[in-house]
Parts: C-alpha cells; sequence; structure tokens
C-alpha cells in the first residue's frame, strides 16, 4: 500500500519556521538541512507508490535520461564559526622567529668552565685494567672572531699542576698528531647563541691533599675564513688512485687524493662512499662535501675521520642511501682563504670539585 501527501498542520508550520529562525540566529543549521532534504526524498517516493508502478516506471525512466554531473570535491571550512558582529580573521603564512643573537665580544680567548674527577674502588675482583683516576677540565672558546671560526684544535695544554707541586699533564702526554689536528667547526645557531665554543682535556688526578689546580697553561689552534666557493666534481670514481682534477683546486693548492677501496681501508665498499685524503694543509679548507646521483637527487653522506693501518688519517663519506658510481656528482664547498692562528691561556688557583 502506498500512502498520500504528507500534510503539515499549520500549527506545526509556525513553530518549525520559528525554531528555523532561532537556528539561523545562532548558526546551527546543520540538523534543519538534515530534516528538509529526508522530507524531500519521502513526499515523491510516496506520491509515486500512491499512484502505482506506472509513476514509479516513469521516474525511473526520467532519472536514467539525465546527465549525471560528478561531483566536485568541496574544501574543508572552519567549523568554529565567529560570533556575530566580528570579522573572520584571515589566515596569515607563519613568518619563521629571527632569533636576536648577540654576538660575544673582546678578543678570542679560553676561559675555564668546570672540573670533574673519577675514582673507583673496588672491594673484591678487580677489572683486568681497572680506571686509573682522572681529572677533566672543560673550558669554553669565546671572543669577537667565533663568528668566523671555521675550525679548532684540541685543547693543548703545556703545564698542569695542583697545589701539592703534582704534574697532572704536560706536552708528553699527547700523540704528535694531535698537537696539530684541526677539527671542522662551523659558527652555527647554536653555537653563537651560546657564544662558545667547547674544550675538553683529561688529565691524571689532582691529590687527595690538593685544593686547587696552581697553574693551568697551552693554547688552542684555530682557523678563521670569511667566504666560501663550490666546485662541482663529475664523477669522482674516475679518479681512484689519484688526485681529483679541477683548476681552482691547482690555483688554491689544495691536494685532494681519491682513495681506492681494498684492505688498506677499513669498513670501505666499492659503492657504499668515497674515500678521500686531503695532504699537507687541504683538509683546512674543506666546508662540505655533498654527493648527488643522475637525477640530481641528494646522497645523503655522513662524513667520518678514518686511519690507515698505518696511521695515515682520511675522511670517509659514507653514504646512507643510493650509491657512489660514474654519474654521480660531488659538491665541494671549501674555503678559498684561510687564516690560522693560536689562542693561549693561563689559569692560576682553579679551585678543585
Amino acid at each position: 500500500m502506498g500512502c498520500g501527501p504528507v500534510v503539515v498542520p499549520r500549527q506545526a508550520r509556525e513553530i518549525h519556521q520559528h525554531d528555523r529562525l532561532l537556528r539561523v540566529q545562532r548558526g546551527e543549521t546543520l540538523m534543519w538541512y538534515v530534516w528538509t532534504a529526508v522530507t524531500c526524498l519521502l513526499i515523491p517516493i510516496c506520491d509515486a507508490g500512491a499512484r502505482g508502478p506506472a509513476v514509479t516506471s516513469e521516474l525511473t525512466t526520467l532519472q536514467a535520461a539525465t546527465p549525471q554531473t560528478p561531483l566536485r570535491p568541496q574544501k574543508p571550512r572552519d567549523t568554529q564559526r565567529p560570533a556575530t558582529g566580528q570579522l573572520t580573521p584571515i589566515p596569515q603564512e607563519e613568518e619563521e622567529e629571527e632569533l636576536e643573537i648577540e654576538l660575544p665580544t673582546g678578543p678570542m680567548r679560553v676561559e675555564p668552565w668546570a672540573i670533574s674527577e673519577t675514582r673507583s674502588r673496588y672491594d673484591s675482583d678487580p677489572p683486568p685494567n681497572p680506571p686509573e683516576p682522572a681529572l677533566s677540565l672543560r673550558a669554553k672558546l669565546t671572543g669577537e672572531r667565533l663568528v668566523y671560526m671555521v675550525g679548532r684544535g684540541e685543547l693543548i695544554v703545556e703545564e698542569m699542576v695542583d697545589d701539592t707541586g703534582a704534574v697532572l699533564k704536560t706536552l708528553a702526554d699527547y700523540d704528535p698528531r694531535e698537537l696539530t689536528r684541526i677539527y671542522s667547526l662551523k659558527a652555527g645557531k647554536r653555537m653563537l647563541m651560546a657564544g662558545f665554543a667547547g674544550l675538553n682535556v683529561d688529565a691524571r688526578a689532582a691529590s687527595r691533599q690538593a685544593r686547587k689546580l696552581a697553574k693551568v697553561r697551552g693554547y688552542v689552534n684555530v682557523v678563521y675564513a670569511t667566504e666560501t666557493e663550490e666546485i662541482t666534481i663529475d664523477n669522482p670514481l674516475q679518479y681512484l688512485g689519484g688526485h681529483l682534477d679541477h683548476p681552482r683546486l691547482k690555483e688554491l693548492g689544495i691536494k685532494i687524493k681519491v682513495i681506492e677501496p681494498g684492505d688498506e681501508v677499513k669498513g670501505m665498499r666499492d659503492t657504499s662512499g668515497l674515500a678521500l685524503q686531503f695532504e699537507g694543509e687541504s683538509q683546512k679548507h674543506l666546508r662540505k662535501a655533498e654527493f648527488f646521483d643522475a637525477w640530481l637527487k641528494p646522497l645523503y653522506a655522513r662524513e667520518r675521520p678514518m686511519e690507515m693501518p698505518d696511521g695515515e688519517e682520511y675522511l670517509f663519506f659514507a653514504v646512507m642511501a643510493g650509491k657512489v658510481d660514474a654519474d654521480t656528482q660531488m659538491l665541494m664547498k671549501f674555503y678559498p682563504e684561510i687564516e690560522e692562528g693560536r689562542v693561549p691561556f693561563e689559569f692560576k688557583d682553579i679551585e678543585l670539585p
């Protein structure tokens, strides 16, 4: 059985209209739209059922002849609407907050920062090689040229004695390579915000009767630069066993050897990265080396300082994803001009922990 037309009483219509006005004022019209849509669907269906199968057939034929318009995706709307009388704010692109960095002032200098001591005691069964009592001195390298510092060496202590006269550190305690080794250092935001570069040196522990470090004297080697340049090396593997060939490198006297993979190179496989050996002072000019494949997609590489069995040092650029092959390009960033210097220091009467 079908059903006849739906008749809404006048009183019900007035209540509904009043309620609709209230909902529109409040911005809550969703349920009203749902109720209207359901009513519009039920009326023709019920009317078609009352008039018989012929009407239903006509409706089916009409729907089939009506072209179907594809739905277009709608942009999502903000569900939180502004209250009446308020303006809708226009979305603004978030701007990166510029950090105000207060650069250090004054000459380059080394300042004491912290001291720690380590001592161990075993009641029984000590290990074969128990750790010796040790002292660690931490210092800050700071000054107005910190922003231009691109490399620094070890914290070299020429003399360290406590107030009992015990000698804790001398130049004889260093490996000769430590005295001239330079670590690449880029003055990033984090270091500039801190206002210093951290240094550390280990020494023998002070005497138990000591109360102070009577004297600590030494220096730090530093490298400064103000400009950078870039060069591109196509297929660096073509120089295996030889030196990178580029006119700018020759002009600056920078010699870089590409080491062949083999037993003398620890942990190196044919396509896992590239091993470069910098001759003389060449490594002090290096800022960064980047690698790209045939589609100029970056090959992310991690720089690792390593040593050969004979003690020769080199840099191994380990590619984390992909491989180094004949289509690889190497982008080398370097400092064409550098200035080397030394920052001396001398501390007296530093309280022990």
